[in-house]
């Protein structure tokens, strides 16, 4: 009876954290897509490509932030008492505050001196700025939430995603009506991360260890965190770091064109990835508990209903297309419908990669996933490079698709090659193994 009880509590904790990564994810992206909407409508499209560009430098932070610290991190809490893991956790965030200081330390001279060497324009430089501290907030607020997936606290995590898309849209809506659109814009990007980041700060004060915090902790967390962070850097080559490529090909209006036909589709990115980054601390309790082959099923599962939801969402979107460029947007692209179609391909493989590489982190399988993702990243930045000068902008979507089915087509040879019989052993520890 007392099995069955504790059974019924943690799948009502389960259906509590991904009911809440659900709705938390579902206000982000209506944020992110309002504002990405407001911008396009009303501001050039050169600003808008602005603040995309400003997106990818953000978002490769995050990304590295969350690579590194993220898997072993929580490898390391899930194996620790109560007191250790308040310990580990105080150590974690005391040296990735001192690391943001350092990144601004840094980053604001270099960025000085860059501005006059190339004698860049005071907008560009302005912008630059706002950038390097719109990404000291994002990672501020990426740490906290972080932690308090782990501890499973449902209820801050989407109080502090309700506070950080609400400041946004404000933000993005009043940036509208000022010059500099991709400046103002920016700016009310770091305002939300920093308020949403004090937000979960505060819900975390319980779970603070004072004096008693670990030292040395990111030292710790190295040998997998760099390998994990090299996937996430690589990963970042194609899924954002095209729009640079792009740029440097075309132009900063053909980067808003790219982003602007796949600003539609952004829900249902931000929706996989929201409710991923739930998965790893349950993925982690999975395998000690029922081992590589029940969880792969469960995060297959997941995937298979991602991608439905995917597929459902991209077929709407293609019926509405022509009302929502042309009536909301009020924007126009050369070769919309191919762009799109490109996009939605994208999106829907992404989406299914996104809860199956759970399994390959969790048995900390980082060194094989990063030479996999250096593969599919060599053959989509290969692409861009070679397609977008002769078909433009579907060239360049055309890379990053491929990119998405190459590491999807990785992601799951890793993923068989974890459940055949040789491999089911339980959860390894810190050691790294291919």
């Amino acid at each position: 009876m007392s099995a069955r009880l504790n059974a019924r509590r943690a799948f009502y904790r389960l259906a509590q954290l991904l009911g809440g990564a659900v709705v938390g994810q579902a206000l982000l992206s209506a944020a992110n897509l309002a504002a990405g909407v407001l911008l396009l409508r009303y501001a050039h499209a050169e600003q808008y490509g602005g603040y995309v560009l400003v997106g990818s430098a953000v978002a490769l932070l995050g990304a590295l932030q969350a690579a590194f610290v993220g898997p072993p991190l929580v490898q390391r809490l899930a194996e620790l008492p109560a007191a250790a893991r308040r310990a580990l956790a105080a150590g974690a965030w005391r040296e990735q505050r001192r690391l943001i200081l350092q990144v601004l330390l840094i980053g604001a001279p270099l960025l000085a001196l860059a501005a006059l060497a190339t004698r860049a324009s005071p907008g560009l430089a302005a912008l630059s700025a706002a950038a390097l501290l719109a990404s000291a907030a994002a990672l501020y607020r990426n740490f906290h939430r972080l932690l308090l997936q782990f501890h499973r606290r449902a209820w801050p995590i989407l109080c502090g995603d309700m506070l950080y898309a609400a400041v946004l849209v404000l933000g993005i809506l009043l940036s509208c009506r000022l010059p500099g659109a991709a400046l103002m814009a920016t700016l009310a990007l770091g305002a939300a991360a920093l308020l949403s980041g004090s937000y979960g700060a505060r819900a975390l004060r319980r779970d603070a260890a004072g004096d008693d915090a670990s030292r040395g902790v990111l030292r710790q967390l190295a040998p997998l965190g760099l390998w994990s962070a090299g996937g996430a850097a690589i990963h970042w080559t194609f899924n954002q770091g095209y729009n640079y490529l792009v740029a440097a090909l075309a132009d900063v209006g053909t980067v808003g064109a790219i982003a602007g036909t796949r600003l539609a589709l952004m829900p249902v990115n931000l929706l996989s990835t929201g409710i991923g980054s739930t998965l790893l601390p349950l993925t982690v309790d999975s395998l000690q508990r029922d081992g590589a082959r029940r969880t792969l099923r469960r995060l297959a599962l997941m995937a298979g209903l991602i991608a439905l939801l995917a597929l459902l969402y991209a077929g709407a979107l293609w019926l509405l297309r022509d009302w929502l460029f042309d009536v909301v947007l009020r924007k126009s692209f050369a070769q919309r419908d191919t762009l799109l179609l490109l996009w939605m391909l994208a999106v829907v493989a992404a989406a299914v990669r996104e809860p199956l590489i759970y399994l390959v982190v969790a048995r900390q399988r980082l060194r094989a996933l990063t030479l996999a993702t250096g593969g599919a990243a060599i053959a989509a930045v290969g692409t861009v490079l070679l397609a977008t000068p002769r078909y433009g902008a579907p060239g360049a979507v055309g890379g990053v698709l491929l990119g998405e089915l190459c590491s999807l087509a990785a992601v799951l040879f890793l993923c068989w090659r974890e459940c055949r019989p040789a491999r089911v052993a339980p959860l390894p520890g810190m050691e790294m193994t291919t």
